[in-house]
């Protein structure tokens, strides 16, 4: 009986140090928020939009393709797609996978 009891507090005083030390360590090593992960795509479109160089009218383009460009380093454009389209996506043969990337990517 002391025995049983004996192992009973062993395994009890077990688990709550590892899920103590589970907690403890957890916090450490969560990964950083969506925004963290976004900050940095973020930042570099809105130096874009803001660079008094991209301002004028004549280099619209050119301000588009700069931010097109980081877009395409920070965001994962067929991963969204297939978010988007949901169930639909699965339909699609790898054409119109392809084409509907494409599209999604210019909006």
């Amino acid at each position: 009986m002391i025995d049983a009891l004996k192992k009973n507090i062993f395994l009890t005083v077990i688990v709550l140090v590892t899920t103590c030390a589970f907690y403890v360590f957890s916090g450490s090593a969560v990964a950083a928020s969506p925004t963290d992960d976004l900050r940095p795509t973020l930042d570099g479109m809105v130096e874009a939009i803001q660079n008094p160089a991209y301002a004028r009218e004549e280099n619209k383009a050119l301000r588009r393709e700069k931010i097109m460009e980081i877009a395409h380093r920070g965001f994962d454009f067929t991963t969204m797609s297939k978010l988007v389209l949901g169930k639909t996506y699965r339909g699609l043969n790898t054409e119109q996978r392809k084409y509907f990337v494409e599209l999604f990517t210019k909006l």
